[in-house]
């Protein structure tokens, strides 16, 4: 006659698997997260690079001087994050120095960042001009010719409005080409710059 499992064996074993799923489980959740942080992040990115070989084309320039995107004020940016290819669903204005002023670009962004250390920091630029995406993405553009800031959420005002994961700040230069911040804060100092980079150096994974 076949012998059956007892109930405590039975009870042994759902505590062990439970055990186990306690343990995997915060990391699935994250890994697929972090998943579609990167495949937000390559979308938005595409969307922002053609949008700047179009927009460079359609003011008939030769490069970003040559458009009306080229200043110093800061509400230059939008009238390119305005333009038809870009698709916006949300246009919040410029960033005021006093954060959540009425009008403010900061109804388009979260209401802290962090680095990945969980220190709080700020996106660093009040001349952005920041709008919402129909993907849900928030971008905020710079137009000062020291930095040409673009800052990017991947998922708007949803957190984890962490830096390295679905925050990052990158620039353009004079082509119209989107390229991140020469630093290696995010390798060393888990920084806000540099985590771009570093996610298309791991093959677009966040690590």
């Amino acid at each position: 006659m076949k012998k059956g499992f007892t109930l405590t064996e039975v009870l042994i074993t759902l505590g062990i698997v439970g055990a186990i799923s306690v343990l995997t489980l915060p990391n699935l959740i994250t890994s697929h997260h972090d998943k579609q942080f990167v495949a937000q992040m390559q979308r938005t990115y595409n969307i922002i690079r053609n949008s700047m070989v179009q927009y460079i084309a359609d003011e008939y320039a030769d490069d970003i001087n040559g458009t009306s995107l080229n200043g110093s004020i800061g509400d230059e940016g939008k009238n390119f994050l305005n333009r038809k290819y870009f698709g916006i669903t949300k246009d919040c204005g410029l960033l005021q120095a006093e954060p959540y002023a009425e009008d403010s670009g900061y109804d388009c962004i979260g209401d802290n960042y962090t680095l990945s250390d969980r220190t709080t920091t700020d996106i660093g630029n009040e001349f952005f001009y920041c709008v919402i995406l129909k993907t849900g993405a928030s971008v905020c553009l710079s137009p000062i010719q020291e930095g040409r800031a673009i800052f990017l959420d991947v998922n708007g005002k949803s957190k984890p409005n962490m830096f390295g994961r679905d925050a990052f700040l990158l620039q353009y230069d004079d082509n119209g080409r989107i390229v991140d911040k020469d630093s290696d804060e995010c390798e060393t100092s888990k920084g806000k710059y540099g985590c771009f980079g570093k996610i298309q150096r791991n093959g677009w994974t966040i690590k």
